[in-house]
């Protein structure tokens, strides 16, 4: 099963995600507006301080 495969690979941690760009959540609105446009990598929404 394809989920299994995903989950020895972040396991052996062989598996990384990109992240574009990250936004607080008070700039929800301009996250929303970046994800028109064409990203490589994840857009990030912050909910917190940390």
């Amino acid at each position: 099963m394809l989920l299994d495969q995903l989950n020895r690979l972040i396991d052996m941690g062989e598996f990384q995600v990109h992240i574009a760009q990250t936004f607080g959540l008070e700039e929800a609105a301009q996250a929303q507006s970046a994800m028109k446009q064409h990203y490589l990598g994840k857009i990030v929404l912050r909910v917190s301080g940390e």
